[in-house]
């Protein structure tokens, strides 16, 4: 099994970059790192410098066994995902404008395993979410920042694998399919610090969901299947068309600064209930009569998720040393969304535990931050509730291990 993105909290990240990452991911109540354009843009209002530029790279390394009563080809892979933000400090107003491109969420799945009907195949699946934020912050005075970002996000879906359709007239009924799709959407967020105390933090941010309609092609091929013998050609070609919902959160989180150090910690709820409900795909176009004549003209297809509402609770701290060293460490708990009826290594999102190191030194014109976290997760099916038995008695556990790195330039 091939996993290059297996996420957290779903298929969502707990952190981006070297220095949130090192308390674990603790960040709605801190001003020291970009990635708040993301977590809680309020926070731009209290930096300290009137330029900040961050360039970093996040890479990961993954370790997942996946096992049923039929045998899976498994392997670790790893990928890289990049980091930029740039924020100023307008001169004569009490205004912060930023600019960040993140990658907030994905999953990636490959692996080989004997089919019933198609023998060995290859399950492949990808995703991502890309997110390019403008955001302003408003310092309105030394104890108050508001902030929001409001930009739009790049959603891309690819699957390759032999499935069973659940509904319709295809449904029971197995096929090896090719459905890639991608498509833009709105997205943005909006936050509030409130610092009643020189030491005292708080942080309120809502991150609005990414709807992305997902439109692209579905290839569907019946060889070696029992209904292909229906069919003079047994493939077609279709125009995709589905509605994908990267969820909304809300989160609060705390810190307080000691003379040597800083504790944080933060709570995140996500609404997964809403967004990964179902895919409901809708089909169009086809290139095949004879499939229209068996299954429709606008045949359509809905996969069960059932997803529940979940939430992550990180804590971190952080200790100063008068030299410009910071060394940092923290933990990070997420609730699997997933109920194990619908869980497939297809969207695979068990995480469930994270530990976090990190280290930075202060140059003054420029900072270096580096950071380490080791997740891990496990969960199995009994019976699944995706039709065609491909997932029944089967197990997920999962391994991750992230490497940050971070430069930032300040002015």
């Amino acid at each position: 099994l091939t996993i290059t993105s297996a996420f957290a909290n779903g298929i969502l990240r707990d952190s981006m970059g070297a220095i949130s990452s090192g308390r674990g991911g603790a960040n709605f109540s801190h001003e020291d790192n970009l990635s708040i354009i993301h977590d809680n843009p309020a926070g731009l209002g209290f930096m300290e410098e009137d330029f900040r530029f961050e360039l970093g790279a996040d890479l990961l390394f993954t370790d997942v066994n996946y096992g049923d009563q039929i045998d899976a080809d498994t392997s670790d892979d790893h990928a890289v995902l990049p980091k930029a933000a740039v924020s100023y400090k307008l001169p004569t107003l009490p205004l912060t404008v930023g600019l960040g491109v993140f990658l907030p969420g994905g999953y990636s799945a490959s692996y080989k395993m004997d089919h019933t009907i198609f023998g060995s195949s290859r399950y492949r699946s990808e995703g991502m979410l890309l997110k390019v934020l403008p955001s302003i912050a408003w310092k309105i005075n030394d104890y108050v920042s508001i902030g929001g970002s409001l930009g739009f996000g790049y959603s891309r879906a690819h699957f390759r694998l032999p499935y069973t359709f659940q509904t319709g007239a295809l449904g029971g009924q197995s096929a090896k399919i090719d459905a890639d799709t991608d498509a833009f959407g709105i997205t943005g967020n909006f936050g509030v610090q409130v610092r009643p105390t020189d030491r005292l933090s708080f942080g309120l941010v809502y991150i609005s969901e990414t709807n992305t309609r997902q439109n692209g092609d579905f290839d569907v091929d019946l060889s070696g299947s029992p209904l292909s013998a229906l069919f003079v050609d047994p493939t077609a070609s279709y125009d995709l068309e589905y509605t994908l919902r990267w969820p909304r959160s809300v989160g609060a989180g705390s810190s307080y600064r000691f003379d040597f150090g800083r504790a944080s910690f933060d709570f995140v709820w996500v609404n997964w209930a809403n967004a990964f409900d179902d895919f409901n795909l809708n089909l169009s176009n086809g290139s095949n009569p004879e499939f229209d004549a068996v299954v429709g003209a606008r045949p359509n297809e809905t996969l069960p998720l059932d997803w529940r509402d979940a939430y992550s609770l990180r804590f971190g701290y952080e200790h100063y040393f008068p030299w410009g060293t910071t060394v940092r460490g923290g933990y990070i708990y997420n609730m699997n969304p997933i109920p194990s009826s619908t869980l497939t290594p297809l969207i695979p999102g068990v995480l469930e535990h994270s530990l976090a190191f990190g280290v930075g030194h202060d140059f003054g014109a420029f900072e270096i931050d580096v950071a380490y976290q080791y997740a891990w997760g496990e969960d199995d099916v009994d019976n699944s509730r995706v039709v065609g038995g491909d997932f029944d008695n089967s197990d997920i556990e999962a391994q991750a291990h992230w490497a940050f790195f971070l430069l930032s330039i300040k002015l």
